[in-house]
């Protein structure tokens, strides 16, 4: 019997977060012993002062401009052709529609036995030409996954000529020892951002874009404010908006208990300086942040939108988005419970967190779908 091992491919569009760490995820799927994983990204590389581990994955950095995966991408095609002959690969992996885009038009010439795109974001597949690509060429040779049920419907609505068993679901999910690891003891993390011990916090991670909608978080905050003297607010996180943001606050007079904390690289260290966290987004695919909420095992209050029903199921506390009156009167609940009773609601995000989320549920989820395809775990 032959102990050939399969070559995989991982393809992602740009070298930035949080992409390049679930490409650590994907690429984790697979025993060594059985497969090659390299890692390619079309654009972005490691800055000359970046010193995190890449894993023990082959990672090539095409490095190409932006007009390179404009239009026909054909700089981008050929290359990854070349990539492709050399290294015959039996699994590709491509994350979002460029990436996928440029792999079917190779999948054309050398044939990969499974390929599978995984889409992150809605609307992916809506605009006209992607819908006749898909009819065309992609529904032909690619199965489709979304990192929520939300996203999955999405495609399957958008994407024409897919058949349901085409399209699947294949949640984020984090490494929830390493995550642990990673994060410092609520003293630690509150000295690092500047805040009170004795406070109650407020905490959120994401960057200032309205999407997040941090204004409605703000506005509930102005109502919640004097249901306790200690009440904070910490916004971690930079955009466009901040400026918007910061009138806001000044218009509510909220200086000293909202405050930006701006961008922090690995925010989701510092988890454990909050009380309780918040997520005010009116679109959000999935909610990775949450996963990292529930790993410092804090009780998170939500929009219902989009994937985040999914990721919260049936901890936690979901309200409307855009409301925040609603938003406040939660905040409120939350602010009057005992220190207690927020560590037992705290525990139970940590098991909704374990019991769906983790890397091992992630493979099982890889791997129940994949058999079915002719891959070996």
């Amino acid at each position: 019997m032959s102990t050939q091992k399969r070559t995989v491919l991982i393809l992602n569009h740009s070298y930035k977060s949080p992409f390049k760490e679930l490409d650590i995820q994907y690429a984790r799927i697979f025993n060594p012993a059985k497969y090659i994983v390299t890692i390619v990204y079309l654009t972005g590389k490691p800055s000359d002062k970046e010193t995190e581990a890449l894993g023990d994955y082959d990672t090539i950095f095409l490095d190409l401009r932006k007009k390179d995966i404009r239009n026909l991408k054909l700089r981008a095609i050929r290359e990854l052709r070349s990539l492709c002959h050399e290294r015959r690969f039996s699994v590709a992996i491509c994350h979002r529609y460029k990436p996928t885009y440029i792999m079917s038009w190779i999948a054309r010439t050398y044939r990969i036995p499974f390929l599978i795109s995984i889409m992150h974001d809605f609307r992916t597949l809506h605009r006209l030409s992607h819908k006749i690509f898909v009819y065309f060429l992609l529904r032909h040779q690619f199965v489709f996954a979304g990192v929520s049920d939300a996203i999955r419907d999405d495609i399957y609505r958008d994407g024409w000529g897919l058949q349901r068993d085409q399209v699947i679901t294949l949640p984020n999910s984090i490494d929830v020892p390493e995550t642990m690891r990673k994060q410092l003891d609520r003293y630690t993390a509150r000295k690092e951002l500047n805040l009170s011990p004795e406070a109650f916090i407020i905490g959120t991670v994401g960057r200032l874009h309205s999407a997040k909608d941090h204004r409605t978080l703000i506005n509930a905050m102005a109502l919640a404010i004097e249901c306790r003297p200690d009440l904070q607010l910490v916004i971690i996180g930079d955009g466009t908006l901040e400026d918007t943001l910061r009138r806001a606050i000044a218009n509510h007079r909220l200086e000293g208990r909202v405050v930006l904390a701006g961008f922090v690289p690995e925010a989701s260290r510092l988890m454990r300086a909050f009380d309780l966290y918040v997520s005010s987004s009116r679109k959000e695919p999935f909610g990775l942040v949450l996963l990292e909420a529930m790993a410092a095992d804090l009780p998170i209050i939500a929009t219902a939108v989009d994937g985040v029903p999914q990721v919260m199921g049936d901890c936690g506390r979901l309200v409307p988005p855009e409301d925040p009156v609603a938003l406040a009167k939660a905040i409120e609940a939350y602010c009057l419970r005992s220190p207690e009773e927020l560590t037992a609601l705290g525990r139970l995000s940590r098991r909704r967190l374990d019991d769906n989320f983790t890397t091992e549920k992630f493979h099982q989820a890889f791997w129940r779908y994949s058999t079915r395809q002719g891959l070996e775990p």
